[in-house]
């Protein structure tokens, strides 16, 4: 499961906020990272 998933299940807002703001840091690292990927491989 992910950020995400726990979020939605979670009966405390503010703990879901933090796990929704996580979820958005791991995405748009995984997207840095995957660029930097690419860069390289060109």
């Amino acid at each position: 499961m992910n950020c995400v998933t726990f979020a939605v299940r979670e009966r405390d807002t503010s703990h879901a906020a933090e796990l929704i703001d996580e979820a958005i840091k791991l995405k748009r690292r995984s997207e840095e990272l995957a660029e930097d990927i690419g860069a390289k491989g060109r």
